[in-house]
């Protein structure tokens, strides 16, 4: 049976080694990305790519066709397509009385 001096060791000795496996790793993956990144490079001047092709755009294709209105005020003729706060003639009543017929549009 291990004493209680022994076990702090073989605890200290399992931390080093886990900090130096620690070090290893952080080294290997630096010179991976180094790799990488150099490739990279040479790729983008072989086939004249400029940073800024990299680009994409993070918030998806933009829905370009405009929303038809759900809504419509019978006394200002306004709509609301039911996006975003209601306006003032729709808040706090019944929408299902303010609705568009399918055919109305």
């Amino acid at each position: 049976m291990e004493t209680r001096k022994e076990q702090r060791e073989h605890v200290a000795n399992l931390r080093a080694q886990l900090a130096e496996l620690d070090r290893q790793v952080k080294a290997a993956f630096d010179a991976e990305r180094r790799a990488a990144l150099a490739r990279i490079r040479a790729l983008m001047d072989e086939f004249h790519i400029i940073p800024g092709e990299l680009r994409y755009n993070r918030r998806g294709t933009y829905n370009t066709t405009p929303t038809k209105p759900k809504y419509r005020d019978p006394d200002s003729g306004s709509t609301w397509t039911g996006r975003g706060h209601p306006p003032r003639w729709i808040a706090g009543k019944n929408f299902a009385d303010f609705l568009i017929a399918e055919g109305d549009g």
